[in-house]
């Protein structure tokens, strides 16, 4: 979900371009890979992605980083402490009203 959220928002940036994008889950970055999982909505997410590399022309590779060297691990575990102390402010995301909305994106 990260992945296409970053992607969209810099597409204008990032069209026919080669990228490289860090997990630091090691099934999902495998799903990614593969273009399937065992999960409905994991299945329609990874195609979403395909349809969208191929339309913004992306090379993309994905890496492993582990936990230790991964920026987003605090905050991704809820621990925003080092982020507030810079000024960065929270707010509630409605993930099934997100998901609702990417649903209806045509691939």
């Amino acid at each position: 979900m990260k992945w296409w959220t970053r992607s969209t928002i810099w597409k204008v940036h990032t069209s026919i371009a080669d990228a490289c994008f860090f997990r630091d889950h090691e099934a999902a970055k495998g799903s990614i890979i593969a273009g399937s999982t065992t999960s409905e909505n994991g299945s329609w997410l990874v195609r979403t992605l395909s349809v969208h590399e191929m339309r913004c022309q992306l090379k993309v590779w994905f890496a492993r980083v582990s936990i230790g060297n991964n920026v987003a691990d605090k905050p991704s575990r809820l621990d925003v402490t080092e982020l507030v102390a810079e000024g960065a402010s929270r707010v509630t995301i409605n993930w099934d009203k997100l998901l609702e909305q990417i649903q209806k994106i045509q691939i």
